[in-house]
């Protein structure tokens, strides 16, 4: 294995950033599932209690023990997440400026070089984020079961069948967290990959993508106008379509979680143009 992958692979810091992602997403679910104050939390001396806390304390555990609830962090999903997917981006920018200019002395194809560089950092965050998130989501399943609510997640029932979520409860929460933290996390990584191609300052490939994200989300979230319209295309949409129920769902309703990327694509594919076909870098 060359220097250059073990650095994209075998990264501490990327280890420390994932890991803080597992510890964030067990962390979100005690709290926001209900499970700390049924556990932790628990008044054991309220009034209403008081002939049997114990029983109703078990009662209520197992009110909690779902599977969607147990996988709903959507706060720290579409809010931290983001973040540290972006902070993986640093990465390349570190590769860019020690690595390129003796790498282009060697390589004819700068365009190749380049899109290859930014496929395997991306594709490492992704991988990485999804693993952590299938080692979070089956400690859940094993502990809870095959239990889920009553809501119908209908996402892929055109593919699968009515019902897919009740079902095949784990493959279901399998293909949701392929979208959320494999896809989110391999496009947004390109995306921050192609701005510190553009900027000659670090900082600048975490102010972007944040300023874009939580901007756009902002924007159009808090406007009943455009998010009638431009709802589709919130970047926070991609990390909670799980709460959607959509109406006939058909073969190419799971493409709807992906529309958010579009504009990210096409920045991507203008920049790249942008950076292989000018003589000298932007300079910020």
């Amino acid at each position: 294995m060359s220097i250059l992958t073990k650095y994209r692979v075998l990264n501490f810091k990327r280890l420390i950033i994932v890991s803080l992602f597992l510890v964030g997403a067990f962390l979100s679910c005690f709290f926001l599932s209900g499970l700390y104050e049924v556990t932790l939390g628990f008044d054991f001396n309220a009034s209403d209690i008081a002939n049997n806390p114990y029983k109703m304390q078990q009662t209520l555990l197992e009110q909690v023990k779902r599977m969607d609830r147990y996988t709903d962090i959507n706060i720290f999903t579409t809010t931290v997440f983001p973040i540290l997917v972006f902070s993986t981006g640093l990465f390349f920018y570190r590769e860019k400026v020690g690595v390129f200019p003796y790498l282009f002395l060697r390589k004819k194809s700068q365009i190749r070089e380049v899109g290859k560089a930014m496929f395997f950092h991306s594709l490492f965050s992704a991988v990485s984020f999804y693993l952590a998130y299938i080692v979070f989501m089956t400690i859940g399943y094993c502990y809870i079961g095959p239990v889920t609510g009553d809501v119908p997640r209908n996402l892929f029932d055109g593919i699968f069948g009515t019902g897919f979520s009740f079902q095949h409860i784990y493959s279901y929460y399998l293909l949701e967290g392929f979208y959320k933290y494999f896809v989110f996390s391999f496009i947004y990584s390109l995306f921050v990959c192609c701005i510190a191609l553009l900027v000659r300052r670090q900082y600048l490939c975490m102010v972007v993508p944040i300023c874009y994200y939580f901007g756009v989300n902002i924007v159009i979230g808090n406007n009943a106008i455009l998010g009638s319209i431009l709802l589709p295309l919130q970047p926070a949409y991609t990390l909670g379509f799980n709460g959607m129920v959509y109406d006939n769902p058909n073969i190419l309703t799971p493409l709807k979680p992906l529309l958010p990327f579009i504009p990210i694509l096409i920045f991507i594919c203008i920049g790249i143009g942008y950076y292989t076909k000018r003589s000298e870098r932007v300079e910020f």
